[in-house]
């Protein structure tokens, strides 16, 4: 905002400088704000620049830094291979992220650090998922439980996931935020429990409210 005034300062005309979004520090810099929101916080259009918001997160590969394979590209074999060199690339950080964490096999390492290093993504950590075969993870439905376990170890504020399903798992499990990131959702643990604690009590609901109609049946039948 100081680089708009001395920028405009030439002009002989009325100026009004506004700022969609103001930290309570930067107000007196602007004549109007239309929201005060305070720190730590990210943007959409800043997120991929933002310096806290990478040196401490965690973040998903596929569906977030590339696309996701179809499934006939997901044979765990050469097509899989030709999808990891070629895959289109989403974002490109400008800064180094933390941990990607990434269910893709342990075995795919060097075609996924070949990708990463030809798109330019820097990164300090690649976690993969060490299993045999897609099957086995797929048997043991591992992707959440191991990304929330990397989560739950590193030093990490936040976890960048794609998938909803799993970014609700990977919260509830690690018991820390997680970002959904194909609906722009946060999923907070805390919110998660009130959640929870609201389905069972639907449930109990639901419960009572079928015993009172069995009964009133049986008395009236």
């Amino acid at each position: 905002m100081q680089d708009a005034r001395e920028r405009l300062s030439g002009l002989d005309c009325t100026k009004t400088y506004l700022a969609v979004f103001a930290h309570r520090k930067s107000v007196p810099h602007v004549d109007c704000f239309l929201e005060q929101v305070p720190v730590p916080r990210i943007f959409e259009w800043n997120m991929w620049h933002h310096r806290d918001f990478c040196a401490r997160s965690c973040f998903d590969l596929d569906g977030v830094l590339c696309i996701d394979p179809t499934d006939a590209e997901n044979d765990d074999g050469p097509k899989y291979r030709e999808f990891l060199r070629t895959a289109p690339c989403l974002v490109v950080p400008t800064l180094p992220l933390a941990h990607i964490v990434t269910s893709r096999l342990e075995r795919y390492r060097p075609e996924t650090e070949a990708w990463l290093k030809d798109k330019g993504i820097q990164y300090r950590h690649l976690h993969m998922l060490d299993l045999p075969s897609a099957e086995e993870r797929r048997r043991l439905r591992a992707h959440s439980s191991f990304k929330a376990d990397v989560y739950s170890r590193v030093e990490a504020d936040l976890f960048v996931e794609s998938n909803p399903e799993q970014a609700w798992m990977i919260a509830r499990l690690s018991g820390k935020p997680a970002l959904d990131y194909t609906n722009r959702q946060l999923i907070n643990p805390d919110g998660l429990a009130l959640a929870t604690l609201q389905q069972k009590q639907k449930y109990v609901r639901r419960r009572a409210f079928n015993r009172l109609k069995r009964m009133v049946a049986r008395t009236f039948g």
